[in-house]
């Protein structure tokens, strides 16, 4: 249950970081990370590669306490 929360935190945490962050603090999410890759961008792609990964790892940990 823990970890459920958690992982729902950090996902609600990122995305509100970008849909407040970006009309709030243009510049810092628009800094230059690795050739065309910005912080915004990299911050969107944890959530699009890191929201599928907590949700198979907390159904795998369901499964394996057979609940």
């Amino acid at each position: 249950m823990r970890l459920r929360w958690t992982a729902a935190l950090a996902v609600l945490a990122l995305f509100l970081l970008l849909t407040v962050g970006i009309p709030a603090w243009p510049g810092l999410l628009a800094l230059p990370m690795a050739g065309p890759l910005n912080l915004g961008m990299a911050v969107y792609t944890v959530i699009l590669v890191g929201t599928p990964v907590l949700a198979f790892v907390y159904l795998y940990l369901r499964q394996r306490d057979g609940r």
